[in-house]
């Protein structure tokens, strides 16, 4: 009897173990999945968690991406698959020490099935370890197949694809985007014309090194004007019909005062007392042809007023009639080179004769004479 006691009591103490399943060392759950359905090519994450017990381990290398089977899916090539992502480590003790890690797979589908897809149970091999063995026990979990849902990309109303959105009418922002494209070329017109007028411009570029920044020692406007002046009042006397003596006489003094102050403004070394072979000399050395030019017009202007004013005399009693006529006849070249010689005129004319004699003019110029040869 003392003996039956004592069987009942360790039985009641025991674990009931009759219908209790054994846990096993290693486990793999069902894969969790942040989406329920998907269409074409979206991509898929499942994530594992394996358990094993201590003295238990997975073997890695076969659980990378590459050496797994999740047919239909295929591997996201976006990320690495010659190694398995391994997440969130942790470890429990309880009646025994368990390790946990998270392993995530990326996959994506496509295909012309739509409807429920099945996955294929995925095996997981892992070892037991024993201390001083060199050679492992190899075991394997197999997990559950799963289903997941693939949706079309197309609604049943896809047809109708007719856009129902109203942008509204875009003449207003047109109109505000021609109104700053004119604005903003007024700007940059105005500050290229500002850049290129606020300072006062060297007119005279001679030859002579020392002299490379000869230029108006005084501003030339009044001096023009007083050029145009002078000539406008010659040619009015001209043109009268009472033309009194003297009168002519005077003009030809006034012209000739006017076009020696230019020439001695414009051409470095010419003073008053300047003959007419220097001045010609001195306006010969400037580099600038369109400069040059006018310049010679103004010098034998004032050559046919200097022989007139040395035959005639101031009474008028003594006109040579071919020296007066010859004054009139070059008169229209004062007149329009009074207004030619401004000095932003002169700038101007200056960049387009750079822009005539700049490599890119010359090579257009090449090109079209080879064309012209060709043909």
């Amino acid at each position: 009897m003392r003996y039956l006691i004592v069987v009942l009591v360790a039985v009641g103490l025991s674990p009931q173990i009759y219908g209790q399943e054994q846990l096993s060392p290693f486990e793999a759950g069902s894969p969790r999945i942040f989406r329920t359905a998907f269409t074409n090519w979206d991509r898929i994450d499942l994530i594992y968690t394996l358990r094993w017990a201590d003295g238990y381990e997975p073997i890695y290398e076969d659980i990378k991406p590459d050496n797994m089977n999740f047919s239909p899916l295929e591997l996201d090539e976006g990320f690495e698959t010659g190694k398995p992502e391994l997440s969130n480590r942790r470890e429990y003790t309880r009646e025994f020490k368990e390790h946990y890690v998270d392993v995530t797979y990326h996959l994506r589908y496509a295909g012309e099935k739509k409807g429920e897809i099945t996955i294929s149970p995925q095996i997981f091999r892992y070892r037991k370890i024993q201390a001083g063995k060199a050679d492992f026990e190899t075991l394997s979990f197999k997990t559950e197949k799963f289903t997941l849902k693939y949706d079309t990309t197309l609604t049943p109303d896809a047809s109708d694809i007719k856009d129902m959105i109203n942008f509204g009418s875009f003449s207003g922002l047109a109109l505000l985007w021609h109104g700053g494209a004119v604005g903003t070329f007024l700007v940059l017109s105005l500050l290229a014309a500002f850049l290129i007028f606020r300072r006062p411009l060297l007119v005279v570029d001679i030859s002579d090194p020392k002299k490379k920044s000869a230029g108006p020692r005084n501003m030339p406007v009044d001096h023009l004007r007083e050029l145009k002046k002078a000539s406008q009042k010659l040619a009015k006397i001209c043109s009268g019909k009472d033309l009194k003596s003297g009168d002519f006489y005077e003009g030809v003094v006034n012209l000739n005062s006017a076009l020696r102050s230019v020439l001695q403004l414009y051409v470095p070394g010419v003073t008053w007392a300047s003959t007419s072979p220097e001045i010609e000399r001195s306006i010969s050395a400037i580099s600038f042809p369109w400069l040059k030019y006018r310049l010679m017009e103004l010098k034998s202007v004032m050559d046919d007023c200097q022989n007139y004013l040395y035959k005639a005399d101031r009474s008028g009693n003594k006109d040579p009639g071919e020296l007066r006529l010859m004054v009139v006849a070059h008169l229209m070249y004062a007149l329009r080179d009074s207004g030619q010689l401004k000095p932003a005129n002169i700038a101007w004319q200056r960049r387009l004769s750079k822009f005539r004699n700049s490599r890119f003019v010359r090579l257009v110029k090449g090109l079209r004479s080879s064309l012209k040869r060709r043909h």
